[in-house]
């Protein structure tokens, strides 16, 4: 077709659209003012076709631009959308498919009509599936998602149900089995009249009946009483404990001697590192950062055990590279023992074999938050300097009086640790570890094992190196040799980066081949944290000034890339070759030498490379390295053992698995761990009294309020997640069960299993159990639970009986009054609000939701909060919201204000319920006289996923050991419907709805008592009958401690104390306000004597009733005696 007839229809067509489209033409060429003729081209604003139904403004709506060629309709034109509104991106793309193929179609013709009316059609269509907004079609898609979800669960549950319901009618028939069986047999036994027992007709024993075997060896056991040791006056630790017997090395940090533990003959490596005494701030970092390493429990990680410090006034010599040298030190040493070494006070004993704890992967340590004290802080700066003065102590003479002469006193830390002494990486490297491939492979796994168990306790090595990874027995990997440091290598001790290796060599060996240097000078050289050796492994990162500031654990991946190079790459011949090529490598094209005998598909090179990269982010961290493709898997039979005892755990029923357990069960208990199981589980006397005194008085109040005793079973199953610090036991048929963790959930594990439980009010005063170290007995606490049932959460009622509880039992206690009590208080929906203007989904996002309120409960202050949360998975907007919501804390008027200065109006309206809800309880709190402050604290979010509705905590300040005021939180509570909601969906054989609901809340009673010791006067002896001198105890003196114990007054009898002062100290120490005081010759009967108001009088007989109703009256009013 010519262009004048294409021209022509191009004309006619625009004439027709703008007849038809007037009002929807957005644009149309025009021809110029010079006469040129342009191609079509014009742009429409379509919505849906019109219809019967009204148009809104949700509508969808589009700008389609069409632009035509001078050869249309013999040519397709362009066609484009802009601006389009209330439609998504995937529809568009797919009506421009679908116009573009139209166009195709129609070729040849004019099409703008037929694309036009193609538009409108599309969009009519969406329409009938459109909703009111995307949010709405979001949530009713998500509802029929679920919907179809649960019905799915639904059927797999019933399933369950009906394997499960077999399994327990099974059970049943057994445990009916068995008890007919012995009833039977009881009723055999009864009729029986041979002297035969049961146990001996049926074949087996109770426990309880079974001989004891006695102990002869009654003189050994005694004397085995390791929790009495007392070390004789001038004996140190060290010396009581373990026995010398070499000396190991020495590094710039300090002696590692080999010893032997006295109680369980076991052989270890004691370092011992002389502290800076003048120094108080870097010694406080150095303990907490060993308390750090203690954690650390993994079988490729050298075992921390112990750490504890002592001082002298003999110090260590500085240089003593020998053992027998060393041996000198240790006699000169025990010269000094007399009166002059002590054991410190600082009591800073690590617990033996800690519990183990899973952290983020990926963290980060800012530099400028330890860099204050730089060098300071590192192993080699230990010892004390040339200008520090360390501290003095007085000696005592022989006669016993003090001599004037001051020695000084050196501090020593020693850090008990596994004892390694077999070999080191750097050892095998240079014995041509690089021919054996298969070994390299399962060394560098180990190692790999190895760092992700430090990172994971989130803990740098820093210093990694062939010498600081030993090898033990069976040719394991042990890493150790931690260094403490957290600045940079080069700044430790004046080493600068231009102080590497060749440089110090070549000038101490000035006139010398380098290349003269034996190996054991260059392994010495290496050897040494802080020198040269260390230069080579060091992040670059490290070494930026830049960069430096902000470093993760992936600085330890970079160094064992350097150390997997020499694993596969063959011994140096010279110090300068060992430069040149780790020189190299260490550059950011990473220069292999030609001589490496692996090319660049091998896995070594690979995974060289990777781990030497440069770039941060592209280095993996230790968990991606060990699941990478590079590392080859566990050897077959290691793998086969894990797979053996995976296929017996997943079969009870057979008779491996019997075997399996009843083997653990048949364990030798070791004589060490014996002895010392119970070294921490005793209460002192004073706290036992304190307890039950305020557990009558809490009780007390509860009974007031109608509540009953409702105690929780000491175990229940272990179902998962199981808190990381539950104490789990394995029942003798396999099953895994838990000591009681809290006193809430076994309640809620009741009333969800009782559902027609709906109207009740508990309390219960327990013990909790946590795991400490392995072998040890759990620690035990006490808590202290109110809890009311009610069928509908109603109008805030049971919120309110609850704190007016606590105010009640706050009142039996003034001086916990004087304790600046603060109640904070916060609500779900606020949080839940907080989570949804954060971008934050409770229920996608819960796990990470669960780390902020942990992180929240942990933090000791916001920086610390803010460290935590910014290393989750979060962004940075989210943060800054989270942190800022926060912040939030005051009176009602105060959060509201600032809410609104920091959210949006939506925000603002889900926040109002929860906001009235709040000021309804402030307002009530003042009707029950709740005199204490009460603050609304936004950032109180601890264990938030339980709660819905109100939350509040109870703090009280105490003071600490540095005489400042913390915080302590006795109480937490709130109504938890929503714990019961998500116990009710794991539960199998519960009903999924019922008429329950719950609140209440837990009181530490361990805290409590804490703070009550020596603030109240606890009583738990009314009266003192005691006697001077020796006296026969007639008929009537009898009678007198009877009447009183018969009147309900305590009363206690005591014959040891011989004086008068030794009886008053001991009515002052234990709070006794009466003694009644019998003498042999004195005319009277008794002599009474009152504490308080120091009166004494004379008892006669005939006194007994007049005597015994005063003091009855007395104590239960407690107004004392007339």
């Amino acid at each position: 077709m010519d262009a004048n007839s294409c021209r022509d229809r191009q004309e006619n067509e625009k004439e027709v659209i703008m007849a038809i489209y007037g009002g929807q033409v957005i644009a149309m060429s025009e021809t110029d003012s010079s006469g040129i003729w342009k191609p079509l081209e014009c742009s429409f604003s379509l919505g849906p076709l019109a219809s019967s139904r009204k148009k809104t403004s949700n509508d969808p709506m589009v700008e389609l631009h069409i632009v035509c060629s001078e050869k249309y309709p013999d040519e397709v034109p362009e066609i484009s959308f802009k601006n389009w509104r209330k439609i998504s991106n995937v529809k568009i793309t797919k009506l421009l498919e679908q116009l573009n193929t139209l166009a195709n179609s129609l070729k040849g013709e004019v099409m703008i009509f037929e694309l036009v009316t193609h538009v409108e059609n599309f969009l009519h269509e969406s329409i009938q599936h459109r909703y009111e907004s995307f949010y709405e079609e979001m949530i009713l898609r998500n509802k029929e998602k679920q919907e179809k979800e649960l019905k799915e669960k639904e059927k797999c549950e019933v399933r369950k149900r009906e394997v499960v319901l077999q399994q327990i009618q099974s059970k049943q028939q057994q445990v009916k089995k068995a008890l007919r069986k012995r009833s039977l047999s009881k009723k055999s036994n009864q009729e029986n009249d041979k002297q035969e027992s049961w146990d001996e007709e049926t074949g087996f024993q109770d426990d309880e009946k079974i001989p004891q075997k006695k102990n002869n060896n009654n003189e050994e056991n005694e004397e085995f009483t390791p929790w009495n040791i007392s070390a004789r006056p001038g004996q140190t630790r060290f010396d009581h404990e373990f026995e010398y017997i070499k000396w190991i090395g020495k590094g710039a940090f300090g002696n590692v001697l080999k010893v032997r533990n006295k109680l369980d003959d076991g052989y270890y490596a004691i370092k011992k590192i002389q502290l800076n005494a003048s120094n108080k701030q870097l010694n406080k970092k150095i303990l907490r950062e060993v308390k750090l390493l203690s954690r650390l429990n993994h079988e490729n990680v050298v075992r921390y055990y112990n750490s504890w410090i002592e001082h002298s006034s003999c110090e260590m010599p500085q240089e003593k590279d020998e053992d027998d040298d060393y041996d000198d030190v240790i006699e000169e040493e025990s010269q000094h023992n007399d009166g002059d070494r002590r054991y410190c006070d600082l009591k800073v004993t690590i617990d033996i074999f800690p519990r183990i704890q899973d952290v983020s992967q990926e963290w980060s340590i800012k530099e400028d938050e330890t860099s204050s004290e730089s060098s300071e802080s590192n192993w080699i700066d230990f010892r004390s300097t040339s200008h520090s003065k360390p501290e003095t102590c007085e000696s005592e003479s022989v006669d016993g009086s003090n001599s004037l002469a001051l020695k000084p006193m050196f501090f020593y830390l020693y850090i008990q640790m596994e004892l390694c002494e077999r070999s080191t990486l750097r050892i095998a490297i240079d014995n041509g570890l690089y021919k054996e491939e298969e070994r390299v492979w399962r060394l560098l796994r180990e190692i790999v094992e190895g760092l992700c168990h430090i990172h994971q306790q989130g803990i740098i090595h820093r210093d990694l190196k062939p010498v600081n990874i030993f090898i033990g027995h069976e040719d394991h990997v042990k890493i150790g040799d931690f260094g403490l440091a957290t600045s940079s290598i080069f700044q430790k001790s004046g080493i600068s980066r231009e102080n590497v290796l060749p440089t110090v060599q070549m000038d101490k060996y000035k006139g010398g081949s380098v290349s003269n240097l034996s190996l054991s000078q260059q392994t010495k050289d290496v050897s040494h944290t802080g020198q040269v050796g260390t230069t080579f492994y060091v992040a670059p990162e490290l070494n930026s000034p830049i960069t430096r500031t902000n470093y993760n654990q992936k600085v330890d991946i970079f160094s064992l890339g350097i150390i997997f190079f020499e694993m596969c790459h063959a011994p140096f011949n010279t110090s300068m070759e060992r430069y040149k090529i780790l020189t190299d490598l260490r550059q950011p094209s990473i220069i292999f030498p030609e001589e490496f005998s692996f090319d660049s598909n091998s896995d070594q090179y690979k995974l060289i490379r990777w781990m030497l990269s440069h770039d941060v982010k592209e280095r993996p961290n230790s968990q991606e390295l060990l699941q990478s493709d590079f590392i080859p898997p566990p050897k077959l039979e290691e793998a086969e053992v894990k797979e053996m005892v995976r296929r017996t755990l997943s079969n009870p029923q057979s008779k491996d698995y019997k075997y399996l357990v009843a083997s653990c069960f048949h364990q030798v208990m070791q004589p060490a761990l014996d002895a010392t199981f119970n070294m921490l589980s005793w209460r002192s006397g004073n706290f036992t009294y304190c307890l039950e005194f305020t557990c009558q008085k809490i009780k007390g109040v509860f009974q007031q309020h109608g509540a009953i005793s409702f105690l929780p079973p000491l175990l229940t199953p272990a179902n998962n997640p199981v808190p990381e610090s539950a104490v789990c036991l394995m029942t003798r048929l396999g099953g895994l069960v838990c000591a009681t963790y809290d006193l809430r959930t076994p309640f809620s594990r009741y009333l969800i299993q009782n559902p027609h439980v709906s109207h009740l009010k508990r309390y219960a005063i327990d013990k909790v159990f946590r795991e400490k170290p392995a072998g040890i007995h759990p620690k035990e606490a006490y808590e202290c639970s109110f809890d009311i049932v009610t069928p509908t959460p109603g109008n805030l009622m049971p919120e309110l009986e609850i704190l007016s509880v606590i105010w009640e039992i706050l009142s039996e206690f003034p001086s916990l009054l004087q304790r600046n009590c603060v109640l904070y208080l916060n609500h779900s929906l606020l949080i839940s609000t907080m989570l949804s203007h954060s971008s934050l989904d409770e229920h996608k996002d819960r796990d990470k939701c669960e780390q902020i309120f942990k992180a929240k409960a942990e933090a000791r202050n916001k920086s610390d909060f803010e460290t935590q949360i910014r290393s989750l998975p979060i962004s940075g907007s989210s943060v800054g919201t989270l942190l800022n919501w926060m912040a939030i804390e005051g009176n009602l008027n105060k959060v509201e204000a600032e809410l609104e200065l920091l959210t949006d109006k939506e925000s603002i309206i889900k926040c109002k319920p929860a906001l009235q809800q709040l000021d309804q309880i402030v307002q009530s709190c003042q009707i029950l006289e709740f005199s204490c402050p009460i603050i609304i604290k936004l950032g109180l979010v601890t264990n938030a996923q339980n709660y819905s509705g109100l939350l509040f905590q109870l703090v009280c300040d105490q003071r600490s050991r540095t005489k400042r005021f913390d915080n302590n939180v006795i109480i937490t509570g709130g109504r938890y419907d929503r714990l019961l909601a998500e116990l009710r969906q794991i539960s199998p054989f519960v009903e999924k709805k019922s008429n329950q609901s719950v609140c209440g809340f837990t009181l530490y009673l361990d805290k409590l008592v804490t703070l009550l010791n020596g603030q109240e006067k606890i009583t738990i002896i009314d009266v003192l009958i005691c006697t001077l001198g020796t006296i026969q105890m007639t008929m009537d003196r009898i009678k007198l401690i009877k009447e009183l114990w018969r009147s309900g007054i305590r009363t206690l009898f005591v014959n040891t104390l011989e004086t008068l002062d030794e009886i008053h100290d001991f009515c002052q120490d234990q709070h006794i306000p009466v003694i009644v005081l019998l003498k042999e010759a004195e005319p009277t009967f008794a002599r009474v004597r009152t504490i308080v108001k120091d009166k004494t009088m004379a008892l006669t007989k005939d006194k007994f009733p007049i005597f015994y109703h005063q003091l009855f009256c007395a104590f239960q009013t407690k107004l004392g005696l007339k």
